[in-house]
């Protein structure tokens, strides 16, 4: 019977480098996702800022108001009036 001796310091190794390859895997995914949420955020903040305006009203009101100024609110009329 033969004896194999595998130096435990070369598993670690290659156990360690297993492990720093997919760490920067996701730190790659994690930077994308963080610029993308940068981006968002540039997009978004005009509009959040934009946004102080606000209307009160029943639930009705609120909807003729957002239907009156929908540009497919015309054609839901028509088929309303037939």
């Amino acid at each position: 019977m033969a004896y194999i001796y595998t130096n435990p310091h070369r598993q670690s190794l290659l156990a360690t480098r297993q492990e720093l390859q997919m760490r920067r895997q996701e730190r790659e995914w994690i930077d994308q996702r963080i610029a993308q949420l940068e981006d968002l955020i540039r997009q978004l903040t005009p509009l959040a800022q934009d946004a102080q305006d606000t209307v009160s009203g029943t639930l009705p009101q609120l909807c003729l108001r957002v239907l009156g100024v929908s540009p497919v609110a015309s054609q839901f009329r028509r088929f309303a009036i037939l």
